[in-house]
């Protein structure tokens, strides 16, 4: 029988944001039949079906083959079908064990493509080679540097099925605060004023605590609590643990 694609190159796009992972992917196909009315694709395993987004043809799913969808492809005249796909998936504050594949394409002579990882603030994203399969690791040093500043991995395979694990682990923060006591003593009150100065030197702080629980029962109330945009968002005052 005879293929129905040639060649099928995909070029895969993780970016991870503040709450979810955005998966794209780019996908040109050469068909070896012309008149191919559609093209049946898994989908990627790690990922709901529901956030698949396709910037053309329409994605039925196959019901007695669960995780395959039928594209119906639109008029083809060059023998060439670009795809560009989109999934999406929650992101966890606590990480996230991610699985990367899919896009095979039933009736591909030759299916290759590459992954791009970019960073993710705040979190450090390992690749479990040893659960991976058919991707091959390209340094960095040998990507070109334009638009690659955001870059934190990128991989290759040369065929399917292949499947790329990656655990994304918060980055334990490494923060240093420097305090500036300011007294004022008046006729009849007594002002304090504390400057915290907080510089966060690895992964990200949210809020802190201001252990000083008794500040009510000695006499002294909160007049304000001002938060610079380019600090943090909230203070707590807590009793210390």
């Amino acid at each position: 029988n005879a293929r129905l694609v040639s060649k099928a190159v995909t070029k895969f796009h993780l970016k991870p944001s503040v709450d979810s992972l955005i998966l794209t992917a780019d996908q040109s196909i050469e068909l070896q039949q012309q008149d191919a009315k559609e093209l049946i694709v898994k989908l990627p395993s790690d990922f709901p079906p529901a956030s698949a987004e396709l910037n053309q043809s329409a994605v039925v799913e196959i019901p007695e083959r669960p995780g395959w969808v039928r594209v119906k492809l639109n008029d083809i005249s060059s023998g060439k079908v670009e795809l560009r796909w989109e999934f999406r998936k929650q992101l966890s504050k606590a990480g996230e064990r991610i699985l990367i594949d899919g896009l095979e394409i039933e009736g591909a002579a030759q299916e290759v493509g590459s992954i791009r990882v970019d960073e993710l603030k705040g979190y450090r994203i390992v690749p479990q080679l040893s659960e991976s399969r058919l991707v091959n690791r390209v340094g960095l040093t040998e990507m070109a540097p334009s638009g690659m500043d955001s870059l934190n991995s990128f991989y290759e395979y040369l065929q399917q099925p292949f499947r790329l694990v990656a655990e994304i682990r918060p980055v334990d923060p490494l923060h240093s605060v420097s305090l500036i006591h300011e007294f004022n003593l008046g006729s009849k009150k007594m002002e304090l004023k504390v400057h915290q100065l907080i510089e966060v030197e690895r992964g990200s702080v949210s809020e802190f605590s201001l252990d000083w629980a008794q500040f009510q029962t000695e006499g002294w109330q909160l007049k304000n609590a001002e938060v610079s945009k380019l600090t943090l968002s909230l203070i707590h005052i807590s009793e210390p643990t």
